[in-house]
């Protein structure tokens, strides 16, 4: 459904949030097709964006939605108080300001999809008949993309891919061809660090749909499971696009990845409706482009990784790119006193224990911008922000230190942010 809306409404300071703390792979909950959440506010770190609201004399707004679990290396424990509270609610931190009578009116489609809500914004006069178009259009193109690239599905094409028990040529269609390409070659250029084969290594380790492990694994399983993993055991065709399996057990989970994808055809079905400025978000990765009901750039909030806590670190103004975050400090357990994040290394088949708190990644493509949030944060703060460096990435980066933290911004995304919102 549409929502109709001017700038006398409370307006967020950051129109919205780019955070990876919902779990991607989709549960059993996401399977039911929940409705949108509803929004709640809380008084959470108030005096911590406070600040910048007024600076803006605009509203705060700080999105988490917790609806799905990470199918690669990023999966958030589901605890019986997540499930009840975050898939229900958005959680949102308002700081009500002034507003104007001039400014444009903001359409937004809201609804559930891929395990996880979704938004889109358009400031511009749309007439109701195009709103109907756009909103048939949208929902048919997520269902497509599910029906393709879920794991859920049990006769999605991924699905019935990972279904099967021999190494044969698996015909498939040309979007899952570009998404699975994508992925291949993102895992090559960070050499294993982003692979959408690792989703038994994370199941392994408590981090997937089955409840959270009270103790690591035997070294022998994970080298077994490690056995049947790893991005070198898929081969892609173009003409005509398939893929196949090296090994049988093979399996793919491309929820890492697949997000951002559906970011892009969301953007590019309103690009070919002439939509100007939009703000399009599923699960935290978004694209935006022109700008907001207050004829400025939009505004991406980026939070600060506080593992109890909910408050700003900086504000993006992005105009035609995307934006993806991945973090890793909310999410763990604890044995013998050593602490077990939930993001594993592919390449070792273990959680990383670097100090990375969370990675930015700002893209053109949401779909490169939403893996390699993810890559890099396996990678860890080093090594990490060197490949950045290296391949021109926008990328910011924040790590824990004694102190607090750091951060540390790539020459381009310093290039893009030098100036303060």
């Amino acid at each position: 459904m549409w929502n109709a809306t001017t700038s006398c409404s409370t307006i967020s300071a950051a129109d919205t949030v780019s955070s990876k703390l919902s779990p991607k792979r989709e549960g059993a909950a996401a399977r039911q097709r929940l409705p949108v959440a509803w929004p709640a506010i809380a008084n959470l770190s108030l005096a911590s964006v406070a600040a910048c609201a007024r600076k803006e004399r605009l509203a705060y707004t700080a999105r988490c939605s917790v609806t799905r679990a990470d199918c690669s290396h990023t999966p958030l424990r589901r605890t019986g108080a997540q499930v009840s509270t975050f898939l229900s609610l958005l959680l949102m931190l308002l700081v009500q300001t002034g507003c104007t009578d001039n400014g444009a009116p903001v359409y937004e489609l809201t609804g559930s999809a891929m395990g996880t809500s979704y938004s889109i914004k358009i400031v511009d006069t749309v007439e109701a008949s195009e709103r109907d178009e756009i909103s048939a259009e949208v929902s048919d193109a997520l269902e497509r993309i599910e029906n393709l690239m879920s794991t859920w599905r049990t006769e999605s094409e991924i699905s019935r891919f990972n279904h099967g028990t021999g190494t044969d040529w698996f015909s498939i269609s040309a979007e899952t061809y570009a998404v699975l390409k994508a992925a291949q070659d993102i895992s090559r250029m960070t050499a294993g660090a982003f692979d959408v084969t690792v989703g038994p290594l994370v199941e392994l380790w408590g981090f997937g749909p089955t409840p959270m492990r009270a103790e690591p694994p035997m070294r022998a399983d994970i080298e077994r499971v490690r056995q049947i993993t790893g991005h070198q055991r898929l081969e892609l065709r173009a003409d005509p696009p398939a893929v196949r399996k090296r090994i049988p057990e093979v399996h793919v989970d491309l929820s890492a990845i697949a997000k951002g994808y559906a970011v892009d055809h969301l953007a590019g079905l309103l690009d070919a409706r002439n939509v100007v400025n939009y703000l399009v978000e599923i699960g935290g990765e978004l694209r935006a482009r022109g700008h907001n009901a207050r004829m400025r750039t939009w505004s991406v909030a980026v939070e600060r990784p506080l593992a109890n806590q909910r408050s700003l670190h900086t504000v993006l103004r992005v105009d035609n790119r995307s934006v993806a975050t991945s973090g890793n400090y909310r999410n763990y357990f604890e044995h013998d006193g050593k602490r077990y994040s939930h993001t594993i290394d592919p390449r070792t088949g273990e959680p990383v224990t670097h100090t990375l708190a969370s990675v930015t990644v700002v893209e053109r493509s949401a779909m490169l911008a939403d893996a390699l949030a993810t890559a890099f944060t396996v990678l860890g703060p080093d090594a990490g922000f060197d490949l950045a460096v290296e391949n021109g990435v926008a990328a910011l980066f924040i790590v824990h230190t004694i102190d607090g933290f750091t951060e540390s911004r790539t020459p381009l995304f310093s290039e893009l942010f030098a100036v303060a919102p």
